[in-house]
């Protein structure tokens, strides 16, 4: 696995290349670049798409999978991105950088979502592009956005508070994700359609039930199957949403279904004959995108830049693990500053829950920090490691290979811990054993409920209307759910690794705080008023019998979900731990120079 940057235009987009395997299959000529969805369903997928990519390497089939710009850990946030020309860009990119390094002349596109509606514009006007396979697509713009609008309303209104909209006349947010209205009108008018295609097309996708459900089903012969999808739950509603993390029965639908398109390229010559018939059919598009074939040179490359600020570049690091990370470094930074290093958060790969690890890790830069979004092994992208360790002794292991791989690589000596839940127990956990680690970051971590808890959690919650309102339309909306799915069942587990235990009694922990205390380590505590566990900013001194000072600062955010699911939410974090990195070692180290 290669995980790289490729220009596209002026933006830099994140792709990862898996090779196809070698034994029995050298000089492959198979080659498919994987689009992926967009927003909430681009993280939640992640663990899918990987699935996918590795199982279609293992038969012998060189695969790409790329972030569009906006995305993931790709250039740009998704409210600068103004067309949907800017994506169908980064798959031009993304399949001219397949085929320079597979060697072969032609790609399949599987794209997931928005991705296959993508997947098939650019498909539309390419002639090196000799089969689509589309996962569950978008049939019609305007219900896909009505969906996304529907868990939005469905998330604020069961919040414990009131939540203002914040969208404007140009932006507005859904599913907690920033959209230009621009980008939402082209998306409103997409229709799914592939009768104009010269490609054969493969759909897996749930029954549907729509007015355009018409539009899903292809008559032409022998160029086009549909597959019902073996996954009962859509992507549309919340409750299934939250639990999409691996989907491996339709994986297997979807991997046996493309080495089956291969086939029947191969047997049947569309691989070579359908470039003749591509210029009778190049003008099906339900978008206007005009000629969309990019003009601009494409090459890999190893950094990019962000407003001559700060460059990132992929990293692996260790010997057996090979954890992958983006270093986001600074073009001036700060002399004699600790490294941010960033820890997963539950399952969630290194971009962190809507995006906010990247989100952090830029600003950090931009401030003249350097920042490592690391994937442990096992998460993300990143191999697990072998061996009978516990998972606590991995990560310890994994956390000290970073530092080291730092300091060896002249950047830093000295580091400063970030986590987010169970990202934030190993903070404390790797800052108490190892002593190159001078500040901690924790973000709803380990917590202790206490005697005020009780009487602050109940009695606010005995007069809260908005709570008991809540408390029903929960119950109700369980109710009318029937059953629960194999899918289901799994992804709730895989979400449970979000979870931690503490093995340390509340005495224990408060004398590792107060040993991190003598070795002047400075710390940063921010609890969320969704965090079960925690109520009012003063449980902290409730729990550990220790006050704050100039060397532990805690903040209690009584209005914010657990993973900040409100973009201002996120912007609001960044500035405070922003703030808090600047007055705690901008200070010292300049004082440490003079």
């Amino acid at each position: 696995m290669q995980p790289f940057y490729i220009a596209s235009g002026s933006a830099r987009v994140f792709a990862v290349y898996h090779p196809a395997a070698t034994t029995g299959n050298e000089g492959s000529s198979k080659a498919v670049v994987i689009c992926p969805p967009f927003g909430q369903e681009a993280i939640r997928s992640h663990k899918c798409l990987l699935s996918l990519a590795r199982r279609l390497a293992q038969s012998g089939v060189h695969v790409l999978r790329l972030a569009y710009r906006g995305t993931d850990d790709s250039s740009l946030w998704s409210d600068e991105i103004f067309s949907l020309r800017d994506w169908t860009d980064d798959i031009w990119a993304a399949k001219r950088e397949l085929k320079r390094l597979s060697g072969c002349s032609s790609v399949m596109l599987a794209g997931l979502r928005l991705g296959g509606n993508l997947a098939t514009e650019v498909a539309r006007h390419s002639e090196d592009v000799h089969s689509i396979v589309l996962w569950e697509p978008i049939n019609d713009g305007q219900e896909y956005l009505d969906s996304l609008r529907r868990n939005q309303e469905e998330m604020h209104d069961l919040w414990h508070t009131k939540l203002p909209s914040l969208d404007t006349e140009e932006i507005e947010e859904l599913f907690s994700t920033r959209y230009q209205r621009c980008l939402l009108a082209e998306i409103e008018t997409m229709r799914l359609d592939t009768q104009s295609l010269s490609q054969p097309v493969l759909v897996i996708a749930t029954p549907v039930h729509s007015a355009n459900a018409s539009t899903a089903k292809f008559s032409r012969e022998l160029m086009d199957k549909h597959i019902e999808s073996v996954e009962p739950e859509g992507w549309s509603e919340l409750d299934n949403l939250e639990v999409v993390w691996w989907r491996p029965q339709s994986v297997n639908q979807v991997v046996s279904g493309a080495l089956e398109m291969f086939s029947r390229v191969d047997s049947l010559g569309w691989h070579r004959q359908f470039a003749h018939s591509h210029s009778n059919h190049s003008t099906g598009s339900t978008i206007d995108f005009g000629d969309i074939t990019p003009t601009e040179d494409t090459s890999a490359g190893p950094a990019y830049e962000f407003e001559d600020s700060f460059v990132e570049s992929v990293v692996e690091i260790g010997e057996e693990s090979k954890c992958i990370g983006v270093l986001s470094m600074p073009l001036h930074g700060i002399e004699g500053a600790p490294v941010v290093i960033i820890l997963n958060a539950g399952i969630v790969h290194r971009v962190g829950p809507f995006r906010l690890h990247v989100n952090i890790a830029r600003l950090l830069a931009k401030s003249g920090f350097a920042c490592l979004r690391i994937d442990l092994s096992g998460l993300g992208d990143s191999k697990p490691r072998t061996g009978k360790n516990t998972k606590d002794e991995r990560v310890r292991m994994d956390v000290r290979e970073a530092m080291d791989f730092l300091q060896s690589e002249g950047i830093g000596n000295n580091f400063v811990l970030l986590g987010l839940c169970s990202g934030a127990y190993q903070v404390h956990q790797n800052a108490v054993s190892d002593e190159r680690v001078i500040g901690t970051i924790s973000l709803d971590g380990i917590v202790f409920r206490t005697l005020g808890y009780y009487l602050r959690h109940h009695f606010g919650r005995l007069f809260n209307p908005r709570f008991w309102r809540n408390a029903i339309k929960r119950r109700c909306r369980k109710a009318l759910r029937q059953g629960h799915s194999e899918n289901q069942e799994e992804g709730r587990k895989l979400g449970e690794a979000e979870y931690f235990q503490v093995d340390k009694s509340r005495q224990e922990i408060a004398g590792d705080l107060l040993e991190l205390k003598r070795r002047q380590t400075q710390m940063l505590f921010v609890y969320t008023g969704d965090y079960d566990d925690v109520c009012g900013q003063g449980q902290f001194r409730e729990m550990f019998g220790i006050k704050q000072d100039d060397q532990i600062q805690v903040a209690y955010l009584s209005n914010v979900s657990h993973t900040f699911r409100i973009a201002t939410h996120r912007d609001q974090l960044c500035r405070r731990i922003v703030s808090w990195m600047k007055d705690r070692f901008q200070l010292t180290t300049s004082r440490n120079k003079d």
